[in-house]
């Protein structure tokens, strides 16, 4: 399950062989057994690791997802700022794609500190068509469209950008990083709970 990958739990009423984890497929069935698959959590991508990057991953860590946050800022990526077990990168967006071990699983929020880190991020991230499950991007029509434009200019098609909910986050009439952060955690749920 760290290395991203689902796992099959077989629980045997037979004390002899009380359970088995296998990820091969077909298990016999029999009704002296319990199958249960374990599916490793989902991984929240935070790009930017300012207010409202601190605040929603302690709100997606309490959610249950495993939090990898990337800023190129030292003094905002301390581990005190973020739950215990993040995933902090300093390095490239680039580089951090590259060192995910389930980009299925994977779901992304831009809440950077301004467009220019945004459109680095998602150049990277549809050049490589990443199979995301959520992206998002926090930010005013205004640079939205600066975005877009600029990504349009370098290549990306308008189809790709289709996915992309921006602004992020359902629309609550949130003001604070709290209460942003809030609003891009339902909008992950919503999201999660519409794939299961």
């Amino acid at each position: 399950m760290q290395a991203g990958k689902s796992i099959i739990l077989v629980t045997s009423f037979d004390a002899a062989f009380p359970y088995l984890l296998t990820s091969e497929h077909p298990i016999p069935v029999s009704d002296q057994i319990f199958i249960e698959t374990l599916e490793p959590p989902p991984t929240l991508l935070i790009i930017g690791a300012g207010h409202i990057g601190e605040k929603l991953a302690k709100i997606a860590d309490f959610m249950g997802f495993q939090i990898v946050i990337q800023d190129s800022r030292p003094e905002f990526t301390s581990p005190e700022r973020f739950p215990p077990n993040s995933l902090i990168f300093n390095q490239s967006i680039a580089t951090v794609l590259q060192q995910l071990t389930s980009p299925k699983n994977l779901y992304i929020a831009l809440v950077t500190r301004g467009y220019e880190y945004d459109i680095e991020a998602l150049k990277s991230i549809l050049n490589i068509n990443l199979p995301y499950q959520y992206i998002g991007m926090i930010g005013s029509q205004k640079r939205i469209q600066v975005v877009y434009k600029a990504l349009q200019n370098c290549g990306i098609y308008s189809h790709q950008l289709q996915p992309i909910h921006s602004p992020i986050g359902l629309d609550i009439g949130a003001l604070t990083p709290e209460e942003i952060a809030i609003s891009i955690a339902a909008e992950l749920i919503q999201v999660y709970r519409s794939k299961r």
